[in-house]
């Protein structure tokens, strides 16, 4: 389960990626705010799914007493 997480915070990260170059070429190119807005909502949930898998992934285990 842990690499499954691994492989699923590595492509959100690359989505989230992916958005930061994409979402400069739409301001400079000036496209409509719904184009921008949706590049940038596309970061967010990239960048959060990667957070919240990789935390997961890594959790420390405590020990059960």
């Amino acid at each position: 389960m842990k690499a499954i997480k691994i492989i699923f915070g590595l492509l959100a990260g690359l989505f989230a990626v992916a958005h930061c170059v994409y979402l400069p070429i739409l301001l400079v190119r000036g496209r409509h705010m719904s184009s921008v807005m949706g590049s940038l909502a596309g970061l967010c949930i990239g960048a959060g799914l990667s957070v919240v898998l990789f935390k997961s992934a890594f959790k420390k285990q405590t020990a059960d007493r």
